[in-house]
């Protein structure tokens, strides 16, 4: 069973190791939840994307990760 992560939640990509934010949720009921995720990627660019949780892993903690502004 995947963990579920919340909104706010700073997570990594798995196969990656890029940092980002969940930002967004879907959860079906024939599927896997999935995440809309704000990171950025290995370049430096920032991008959003939708990921399914068992791709994702807990990120750092609040304080050393901040999150990004909410202004979209």
């Amino acid at each position: 069973m995947s963990r579920s992560y919340k909104l706010g939640d700073n997570v990594e990509l798995s196969i990656s190791g890029e940092p980002g934010v969940v930002i967004g949720r879907a959860e079906y009921l024939h599927s896997t939840p999935q995440c809309y995720v704000h990171y950025k990627q290995a370049d430096g660019c920032a991008k959003s994307d939708w990921f399914y949780e068992e791709q994702l892993s807990p990120g750092a903690a609040d304080d050393e990760n901040p999150q990004p502004s909410k202004k979209y």
